[in-house]
């Protein structure tokens, strides 16, 4: 029976029946013991059997050591061949667990759902319950691997996270293979995870799906170096780079579109970074950047050249990117920056989402952008089948536009098409809802000023 747990709460409940199913099973084995029957191994099948009868035989309770991390393995193998291997009944208990709808623990998908609710030492923890749950979350130790400090078998941690304190130690019990999800923290755990995939043989990361790099300065040489070797083995492509926070200037975006990575990335973070008009025109001249779907340059130093470079980009028919966010540059973008964003807007079919809050952006801006957002709505609504979405979100948010750039954007809301979802954010800006209402009433126009296409209450970034 597949399970897949929908919080954190039902992997606790799953967790909790198979301890209720392993308690059950040394309840019937203590009353085997009681009933005078011996414990002898079944060598046909590897299970334990009673014979009826026989006096009580102490039973050892403890998983057969076939995947221990102890210093004498000499010891452990030659136990192993001269003791009969008994299951325990956290194993019994689980392999019954698994045919029992009312236990489906075993039966749910853990590397590709539970797990990602767990850290590596919760994994590990719950690998060490029974043999079948060690099966499960583990895999055999490849033999070109190196013995040096690694276990028998390599824990199955599907999502990541390494920190100065642990990187070292988890790359060696953690198998690279199939991580989905890696987040690193700081220059010394990136160091030591470009180190590990050089010596994994070709194997390091190459189910990848998200990689985010947080908190370490990177420069122009690393891309090459580490960067670019430490993604070489991904065979997929990469739902997420995140590069955020690292200190990057214009040099190091350089080397990224130079080096060939963007052409399996999907999403590109590079927010709170130092990156200038250079860097964003490298992003805009490379052609691997016209397949990205999301490009994320919040709060960096991209000036109205850059953003007009990447206006052209999107002009391009080829261009595939729904999102674009040029929130909160340095020292922020102006009018020339969004009239060159209403040109793109007029003839691109696929950005779905423009955010460019906190700039300085003013009515002269918000009219070119509201005309042109009116003209894509029409046209898209007769391009774009009935039964496919027609969405625009233009974030204006935290900018300097007054009553006369809200009416403008007020009377693109009104007019747009019904199928059309759009959203127009104008939260913390000069004009109000008050005003707004004040300033429609004197066009004699037919314009609901209440209409909820706009919106001047803050809309958070985790709901954009």
């Amino acid at each position: 029976m597949a399970c897949v747990a929908g919080s954190f709460a039902e992997v606790v409940n799953l967790l909790g029946d198979l301890a209720k199913a392993v308690c059950g099973q040394r309840g019937k084995i203590k009353a085997q013991r009681e009933g005078g029957n011996e414990i002898c191994e079944d060598h046909e099948d590897g299970h334990a059997t009673a014979k009826p009868g026989a006096p009580p035989t102490a039973l050892e309770l403890q998983e057969p050591n076939d995947g221990s991390t102890d210093a004498d393995d000499a010891s452990e193998e030659h136990s192993a061949a001269t003791t009969p291997v008994v299951v325990s009944p956290a194993s019994a208990a689980a392999k019954a667990a698994s045919m029992d709808s009312s236990c489906p623990i075993l039966a749910c998908p853990w590397h590709d759902a539970l797990a990602f609710f767990l850290n590596s030492n919760e994994l590990g923890k719950v690998s060490y319950s029974c043999r079948a749950l060690r099966e499960e979350l583990t895999v055999e130790t490849p033999e070109d691997a190196g013995s040096a400090g690694r276990p028998d078998r390599l824990l199955l941690v599907p999502a990541l996270e390494l920190r100065i304190e642990n990187a070292e130690a988890e790359l060696r019990r953690v198998s690279l293979e199939h991580i989905r999800i890696l987040r690193v923290w700081q220059r010394m755990s990136f160091n030591a995870v470009a180190d590990a995939v050089r010596q994994s043989h070709g194997r390091g990361l190459r189910y990848l799906d998200k990689f985010v790099c947080k908190g370490c300065r990177i420069h122009p040489d690393d891309v090459n170096s580490m960067l670019v070797p430490i993604l070489a083995n991904t065979t997929n492509r990469l739902k997420l780079l995140n590069l955020e926070r690292n200190q990057m200037p214009c040099s190091t975006v350089q080397a990224i579109c130079q080096s060939g990575i963007l052409a399996k990335v999907d999403t590109l973070n590079l927010r709170f970074n130092q990156i200038g008009d250079a860097g964003a025109e490298a992003i805009a001249l490379c052609p691997a950047a016209k397949k990205l779907k999301w490009v994320n340059l919040k709060m960096n130093q991209v000036r109205d050249a850059g953003a007009l470079a990447l206006a052209k980009m999107l002009q391009d028919p080829s261009c595939c990117m729904t999102l674009l966010n040029l929130r909160r540059q340095t020292p922020g973008l102006t009018d020339r920056a969004a009239t060159g964003m209403a040109e793109m807007l007029r003839c691109n079919s696929s950005l779905e989402q423009l955010r460019l809050r906190r700039n300085r952006i003013s009515d002269k801006g918000a009219v070119v952008l509201a005309e042109a957002t009116s003209e894509r709505m029409q046209r898209l609504c007769k391009e774009i089948p009935p039964w496919e979405d027609v969405r625009m979100e233009l974030d204006l948010e935290e900018n300097r536009i007054g009553d006369l750039g809200a009416v403008a954007l007020l009377r693109t809301a009104c007019t747009a098409p019904a199928r059309a979802s759009l959203e127009i954010l104008l939260h913390s800006n000069q004009a109000t809802r008050d005003s707004l209402h004040v300033a429609a009433v004197a066009t004699s126009e037919p314009l609901d000023a209440s209409n909820t296409r706009i919106m001047f209450d803050n809309k958070p970034e985790s709901e954009l």
